[in-house]
């Protein structure tokens, strides 16, 4: 089965080496060279657009924005006329709607299937897929979609549904790496030391998985995990939009949206981890870490 990935960064890439391992026909279009010798190396297929179009029976779209997935679809489909097209990106939901209306127009299957995990859930084929579409679609490409998760939720029939869920997951991921930044910029200000406060918070009812995941990170100063400021302030910009849409007042998703948008604003590398947020508080409350 030739299976197609546009969309190689730090989600796409794992997930690319994963359908690659397990069996699959590998066909990609990537503009870095690096990552094309990458898989060419390993016995993947450079293909254009079109060419994946033609040549797969389904085609995932690992982009970080709508308008990327928007163009890439009216690309592919311009040769795709049967097969599935798998959406992996955060979108918002009326965006996943006119992504399936395009496709539908086509005659071609579509699955919302944006994933959540991180790369290291990526690299182990651990991350949870959330989908919706038609179950027999889903039910379809499941082997697919399980190259690279270990945890693939129905959602239901209507695709909004996947994109609505993985902005819950979003706007907690987004609250919780504010609510670390400020515990630790907290502490440090008071005087505590920062492994300290790690090791006793991580032992405490007061612990989440970002604060265990994240907060090491800003103590080591290592913020070369991915997702990115950029990428998590467009997906609370979504979250805040949703709640409004839908008249519903949340305030901490807010405010959590417009601390980013302050990172993103003011930060001299937004392209960091997420975690690097932390910098912003830092610098409310003069803190000078050293490195």
């Amino acid at each position: 089965m030739n299976v197609g990935v546009i969309g190689t960064g730090a989600i796409g890439l794992p997930i690319a080496e994963r359908i690659l391992n397990n069996g699959f026909n590998l066909c990609f279009y990537a503009r870095n060279k690096e990552t094309i010798d990458y898989f060419q190396k390993k016995s993947g297929t450079f293909k254009s657009i079109m060419e994946l179009g033609s040549d797969c029976e389904a085609v995932l779209l690992i982009l970080n924005t709508y308008e990327q997935c928007f163009e890439c679809l009216k690309e592919l489909l311009k040769t795709m006329k049967s097969g599935t097209v798998i959406v992996n990106s955060t979108i918002s939901p009326q965006e996943t709607r006119v992504l399936y209306k395009i496709c539908l127009d086509s005659q071609v299957d579509f699955i919302a299937a944006p994933v959540t995990g991180g790369v290291a859930g990526a690299k182990k084929g651990e991350l949870t897929v959330i989908t919706a579409g038609h179950k027999e679609v889903v039910e379809k490409n499941r082997n697919v979609l399980s190259a690279f998760g270990s945890n693939i939720v129905y959602m239901g029939e209507d695709v909004g549904t996947a994109a609505v869920m993985k902005l819950l997951v979003q706007m907690l991921v987004g609250i919780n790496t504010a609510a670390a930044s400020e515990a630790l910029t907290l502490g440090v200000k008071c005087g505590l030391p920062a492994e300290l406060i790690y090791n006793t918070i991580c032992s405490s009812a007061g612990v989440s998985k970002i604060f265990q995941n994240r907060a090491n990170t800003i103590i080591d100063r290592n913020f070369s995990k991915r997702g990115t400021i950029d990428i998590l302030t467009k997906d609370l910009k979504y979250c805040a939009a949703l709640a409004n849409d839908t008249a519903c007042p949340l305030p901490m998703v807010q405010t959590c949206c417009n601390i980013f948008q302050a990172g993103q604003n003011t930060l001299e590398n937004t392209s960091e981890d997420f975690s690097a947020i932390v910098k912003v508080y830092e610098a409310w409350a003069n803190i000078v870490v050293k490195k």
